[in-house]
């Protein structure tokens, strides 16, 4: 098995092209392993909601800063969130490593 040294060294013998290349392979690759493990998690958090095991609930200090405005485009309505409640999620997430 290599080494991540030894990886990194092998990178960078490849010519620009391939290293760009690599980078784009890498990056998604990372992001569809994420999107599994997302969905995983998801799939989990509605079996665990069906079975009464958590139970659904809006803090009110974060539904108090929703105010959602629909957008159309090309027929289709977007959900825009406002910036203060980006901040107020990036805020809950910060707190709360498991999120």
């Amino acid at each position: 098995m290599s080494t991540l040294n030894q990886v990194l060294e092998d990178a960078l013998e490849l010519s620009s092209e391939q290293q760009e290349m690599l980078i784009k392979i890498l990056q998604n690759r990372h992001y569809e392993n994420r999107r599994a493990e997302i969905a995983t998690d998801a799939k989990q958090t509605l079996v665990d909601f069906h079975t009464g095991k958590i139970s659904a609930s809006v803090s009110p200090r974060c539904y108090c800063s929703i105010t959602p405005v629909f957008k159309r485009t090309r027929g289709m309505r977007l959900l825009v969130l406002t910036p203060k409640f980006k901040r107020a999620f990036r805020r809950l997430v910060k707190r709360n490593a498991e999120l």
